[in-house]
């Protein structure tokens, strides 16, 4: 799992939900899923996306009600490092490690992570366990980090209301439209007028377009 070559750990962690398969929900959330999340601060980027799909296919395979117990609070846990409602924009980075990577890249990941988590989780999960600490990353010092939460939340509105078989959203549910409309549409909207990066701005702009054909946003029927 740790092997230096970057290659012998893509090959690991694509064995992964054949393995998880194998072993159990209940054997491998506790042996082997610490090293799932921890992939995620691999020092190569492509070994930490596929951390990210990895942690998908092990939701899909054992079930949103595991995910939220084994992966759910790790990620939080990430989402949040150094980040408080005091700091909120001006926190200070610290140094990276060998053992300890900067936090910006712990917070990065979580939220790809948790991006990535989303459509295997169910409305009820992505709204009260998933949608808070993206709404909180949207606000992170980091620009990076705003302009993917924004791109998040384009990608996650869709998944508060319930779906279809056929993967189409049903009429939108009273709540996932309260929801979208009191907690994303206005953080994106504060980072679309008021962000001091233009990338942020576009993608915010972007996202705020995406919500708005989903019939989620202000301005349509629920």
């Amino acid at each position: 799992a740790s092997d230096a070559k970057w290659r012998v750990r893509a090959a690991i962690i694509a064995k992964m939900p054949h393995l998880a398969r194998d072993l159990g929900a209940a054997f491998f959330g506790e042996k082997l899923v610490g090293q799932c999340v921890a992939w995620l601060r691999d020092d190569v980027h492509s070994i930490r996306l596929a951390a990210a799909r990895n942690l998908e296919a092990l939701a899909r395979l054992f079930g949103p009600p595991w995910a939220a117990q084994c992966l759910l609070p790790q990620l939080t846990h990430m989402a949040e490092r150094d980040l408080s409602a005091s700091s909120l924009g001006r926190v200070p980075e610290i140094e990276a490690t060998p053992s300890s990577p900067a936090p910006s890249m712990d917070r990065m990941m979580a939220l790809l992570a948790l991006e990535a988590l989303a459509p295997a989780l169910g409305p009820d999960l992505c709204a009260k366990r998933v949608l808070p600490p993206v709404l909180l990353l949207a606000q992170d010092p980091v620009p990076n980090i705003r302009f993917t939460a924004a791109k998040a939340l384009a990608r996650l509105a869709p998944l508060l209301a319930p779906q279809q078989p056929g993967g189409q959203a049903s009429n939108a549910s009273a709540a996932a439209c309260a929801l979208v409309r009191s907690e994303v549409e206005p953080r994106l909207v504060a980072m679309r007028d008021g962000d001091s990066d233009r990338d942020v701005k576009y993608f915010a702009r972007q996202a705020l377009v995406a919500i708005h054909a989903t019939g989620l946003a202000s301005g349509h029927a629920c």
